[in-house]
């Protein structure tokens, strides 16, 4: 059966502080192949460059002017707010007659900073984008009433109107591989350390579910994910494993669902399916430090699992408690010796700065880290982001305009987030800068990028620690029979040389 053309060409984009990210933008990937699917002419254009916003904007303007799109969408969190009204604002000047759309967590969350009275943007997306946005544009296409569409709003005679929301995507293996096509694939699986952290690796990014049952305090996701977590099959995850691996000639997966054993024989099945495959691929996930058992360690082992990143956050249980992290300290030590038992390495998450945390607890927290002994440990400062049940707690205290929001983000400065994290919304107890604990805990606790040499044992054996991927038997034979082994080791050279 013939597939029934919408004539309306769109065009995603990301916002202009993304062009530096090392991240493909996985959900404008998704719903771009979702629309194609159904019928839509669809663009996405990614643009990587260090050259600055204005570049960047400008030449998001030189494709609109080539492609000529009769929509723009564009994807929004709340450091970006400032950067896509600046676009929006250009576009429209522009193009007066293109259709803008915009979606994401910040405008779901916060209407009226996108639809006012005279609001360049046309329509907000409320919720995910696959279903809403082809519906869109097939509703423009006919001129169509918009109002009839689910999960959208929009400002009409001085009021924002908004519709019924959308219910979530349920079937995930209906859904059509992500536009590989539509970025820069060579750039984002270049041999790195970013992707699986840590590891020297060429690999790619999947989400095999979606949804989140937990209500963490730092979390803003709850707002806009569903409760219920909905999952592809195994089969469907392993399809797209084998179209990366062919297509792309990558060594290394990512799974970047939430919690990816959050479903102990779903994580099974897909171990299983690998292996009888025949499959040779070196994987990481994120999940819970109470959801992992001896048994699914060793079959994601034997599967080609080599690094799970878990959320500890704090070694003060009473801390725990307070973000509603819903796990207990036990559960972590019980998830490190497993990892260590079956050879998988562990990326351990602390924060600081955490609600009214003391001195004292933080040391906590450092003290359980040193047990830990994972092969990487990072501490995260804790940020208060607008609809995070954080900053509902400290609203009093903490009042943020979207003069601040590019604050939120270490997009050009490490240091300056810092300082506007220790100036405006510094939410612990303890009178010690942040960046004095920070450089405290990384001469133990060192990052893959701050490796040079220094005269400490300490700092001798956290680096010994977060390279140790280079000894892992599973990783040295993954590069001897890669198709990539000669980038491998220009790569490695490259990055001792630049740290010596």
């Amino acid at each position: 059966m013939s597939l029934k053309m919408i004539k309306h060409k769109v065009t995603l984009l990301s916002p202009l502080n993304r062009a530096k990210s090392i991240k493909p933008p996985l959900a404008l990937m998704s719903i771009v192949s979702y629309l194609e699917k159904k019928g839509v002419e669809a663009d996405l254009f990614d643009i990587k460059s260090h050259k600055g916003n204005d570049y960047v904007l400008d030449r998001i303007i030189e494709r609109i002017q080539v492609t000529r799109p009769d929509s723009v969408g564009i994807t929004c969190l709340t450091p970006d707010v400032l950067e896509v009204k600046r676009m929006v604002h250009r576009i429209r000047k522009e193009f007066e007659n293109i259709k803008i759309i915009v979606g994401g967590i910040h405008p779901n969350l916060f209407l009226q900073d996108f639809l006012y009275e005279n609001s360049p943007i046309d329509i907000v997306v409320i919720g995910e984008g696959e279903i809403t946005l082809t519906e869109i544009c097939n509703a423009l296409s006919t001129n169509e009433d918009i109002s009839k569409i689910k999960g959208i709003a929009y400002f009409k005679e001085g009021k924002i109107v908004q519709t019924e929301r959308r219910e979530y995507i349920q079937d995930l293996d209906s859904m059509p591989f992500l536009a590989y096509d539509k970025v820069d694939m060579g750039y984002y699986t270049r041999p790195s350390l970013y992707v699986i952290r840590g590891i020297f690796l060429s690999a790619f990014y999947m989400i095999t579910s979606r949804g989140c049952p937990y209500s963490c305090k730092f979390c803003v996701d709850r707002h806009t994910s569903d409760k219920r977590i909905r999952a592809m099959s195994p089969k469907r995850v392993v399809d797209e494993m084998e179209y990366l691996i062919k297509k792309y000639k990558i060594d290394g997966i990512c799974f970047y669902d939430d919690t990816f054993t959050a479903s102990k024989q779903r994580a099974l099945d897909i171990c299983n399916e690998i292996k009888s495959r025949n499959i040779n691929i070196l994987w990481s996930c994120q999940t819970r430090v109470n959801l992992l058992t001896e048994e699914l360690a060793k079959a994601m082992s034997d599967a080609g699992c080599i690094q799970i990143a878990f959320g500890v956050e704090s070694g003060s249980q009473e801390m725990l408690n307070k973000i509603n992290k819903l796990i207990k300290i036990e559960d972590a030590r019980q998830a490190f010796k497993i990892c260590k038992k079956y050879n998988i390495k562990q990326f351990a998450n602390f924060m600081i700065n955490l609600p009214n945390e003391t001195l004292e607890q933080l040391n906590q927290t450092i003290s359980l880290a040193k047990e830990l002994n994972a092969n990487l440990t990072v501490f995260n400062v804790t940020t208060p982001y607008p609809g995070s049940g954080i900053y509902s707690q400290f609203s009093d205290k903490i009042k943020l305009t979207e003069v601040d929001y590019p604050k939120l983000a270490n997009y050009e400065s490490y240091y300056d987030f810092l300082e506007f994290i220790e100036t405006r919304a510094k939410i612990s107890r303890y009178d010690t800068p942040l960046i004095k604990i920070l450089e405290k805990v990384w001469i133990e606790f060192p990052g893959t990028k701050d490796f040079s040499p220094k005269l400490s044992m300490k700092y001798a054996r956290g680096a010994k620690r977060a390279i140790d991927f280079i000894w892992h038997p599973k990783y040295i034979k993954q590069i001897m029979v890669s198709s990539k082994k000669m980038k491998y080791i220009s790569g490695l050279c490259h990055i001792f040389k630049k740290h010596q």
